[in-house]
This record gives C-alpha cells, structure tokens and sequence, in this order.
C-alpha cells in the first residue's frame, strides 16, 4: 500500500518528466516482485500515454499537459482544452482532411454512403481516416 502511494506521489507531482522516468525505472525494478502492482502500473501508464498523446498533438507552444492534470481534469476536459488551444488538432494525422477542397469532396462522399446505405444499397468505399480519432 505505501509502495503503491508513493509511485503514485511521485508520477503526480509537479516534478514533470523526471518523474515519467523515476515511473519507468520503479515499474521495471518492483513489477516482477510485486504483482500486485500491476493494476496500479497499468493506470499509471495509461495517464502518462494519455499525456504523451496530447503534449505530441499540441506540438509545443507553452503548454504541457502531465499526467496529474489529466488526472485532476479528466478526459473530456483535456479534449476540450486541447481542441482549445490548438482547433487544428482535430485533423492530427488525417492530412487528407486539411484542405477545403479535399474535406468537401470527403463530406460529400461520406453523404453519399449514408444515402446509399438508407435506401438499403451496400457500399464499400475506401475513406481516409475521420477527424478527431487520434484526439479521442
């Protein structure tokens, strides 16, 4: 229990990314003889991958965001903050969707699936990536 408490501390302080390796170095050396840490491990790692995700999405500025924020905030708040500070975030790996042109030949593509799939005609076709997927 104090084991657990004090990684727990530590990934949430201020201290920022010597912390993300102090989390790393404990995970490596304690997991084998303590697996019931794992849990404890696991959510860790998911808030640090969580704050990894947005800080590389925001690309810089003077903004980061650790993982005890995103703890203390929770998930939707960072989304909103992220599509905030940065509204471009939300075609983050979808380059097809930037443009005006290509993102208005991709709406209407997608319209008219949605057409074809109510009149009960199948479809098939090959979209690029939705926006906002690598935000959520």
């Amino acid at each position: 229990d104090e084991i657990a408490r004090s990684l727990e501390d530590e990934m949430h302080s201020p201290k920022g990314s010597s912390n993300v390796q102090l989390f790393e170095k404990c995970r490596d050396f304690l997991g084998p003889f303590f697996p019931q840490l794992e849990g404890l491990f696991g959510s860790l790692q998911l808030l640090l991958d969580a704050s990894n995700c947005f800080n590389s999405i925001h690309r810089g500025g003077d903004f980061i965001i650790l993982p005890r924020d995103i703890k203390e905030r929770g998930a939707i708040e960072v989304i909103e903050l992220l599509l905030e500070r940065n509204p471009q975030s939300v075609v983050s790996g979808c380059d097809e969707w930037v443009d005006a042109e290509s993102s208005a030949v991709l709406n209407n593509a997608i319209r008219e699936i949605n057409e074809s799939e109510r009149q009960g005609q199948e479809s098939n076709p090959h979209l690029p990536r939705l926006p906002g997927q690598e935000v959520f």
